[in-house]
């Protein structure tokens, strides 16, 4: 009689490779009883060379937590707006894409034998690479947090799918958000301004492209422009401070204006944007 004397899997991280089973087989008109040895490889769940596709994005609970291994193409830190949002991870996060599907991709430098990526600059979009990493979901968005990232070569077109022309430009950035809001009211004078993007801002562009202003009626004797103001940029999040050297007047209305010399990485315009507000005391 055949016994199974044990049966596990070998692992690489969390992600089985080989199973393996012993099984006894005792002796057969004086043969002695051997023992035999079994290894079955684990089909992994993505293959390498495999897009990462729309299965990460429309079923990213299946995927959470497990190792996979993509091949996609560079394309900096969202630089034509293949994705909505940013996980704001490091410095270094960027989109992996491929003819039907994007995906971020955190925790490594895309750097490597023979390449070294600026998340910044559209010159480094063509290169493929291959990223072998863990899928995360925080915040209804899906990544690959890196364990490894190598250069690649393109895929050849297959009979179900073509290469995509990807777009040259994404959509123009907007603002999505400000505090204070629009309109709002009784707004602490000494409190900043912030504004936060749907897209990277090219840096360079923001400077002289904010207008601060008083607007309405102001009462007698009250200074005709708001004090000075500077600005910075948190390119990590996306976010625009203005702050005032000293607090603007109280009751005032103030007005900012982004004008459209403001653009995205990828040259794209900044979609007119004006916020009004009024002080408190």
């Amino acid at each position: 009689m055949q016994v199974m004397l044990a049966a596990l899997a070998l692992f690489v991280g969390n992600v089985p490779q080989v199973t393996v089973t012993a099984t006894y087989l005792p002796p057969v008109r004086g043969t002695e009883a051997t023992v035999a040895v079994q290894f079955v490889p684990v089909e992994p769940s993505i293959r390498v060379n495999e897009d990462p596709g729309p299965r990460l994005a429309l079923d990213p609970g299946h995927y959470v937590g497990e190792q996979v291994s993509v091949v996609g193409r560079f394309r900096g830190r969202n630089l034509f707006g293949d994705l909505p949002d940013a996980p704001g991870i490091s410095r270094w996060d960027f989109v992996l894409s491929s003819a039907d599907g994007a995906i971020w991709v955190a925790g490594r430098r895309p750097k490597g034998d023979n390449f070294d990526l600026n998340v910044e600059q559209r010159v480094d979009t063509g290169r493929w690479l291959e990223v072998r990493g863990t899928v995360r979901l925080d915040r209804g968005l899906v990544r690959i947090d890196a364990a490894d990232i190598r250069a690649a070569q393109a895929p050849p077109p297959t009979n179900d799918s073509e290469i995509v022309q990807l777009p040259e430009k994404g959509p123009p950035p907007e603002a999505i958000f400000s505090a204070p809001t629009q309109d709002e009211i009784d707004v602490s004078p000494t409190a900043p301004i912030r504004i936060q993007f749907s897209r990277d801002l090219d840096t360079k562009s923001i400077k002289g492209q904010i207008s601060v202003s008083y607007v309405g009626p102001a009462p007698q004797g009250a200074a005709a422009t708001p004090p000075a103001s500077t600005t910075t940029y948190d390119e990590g999040r996306r976010v625009m401070e203005i702050r005032f050297a000293t607090p603007p007047e109280p009751f005032r209305t103030i007005q900012v204006q982004l004008l459209q010399g403001i653009t995205g990485t990828d040259g794209q315009p900044l979609k007119p944007f004006k916020l009004t507000f009024t002080t408190g005391r």
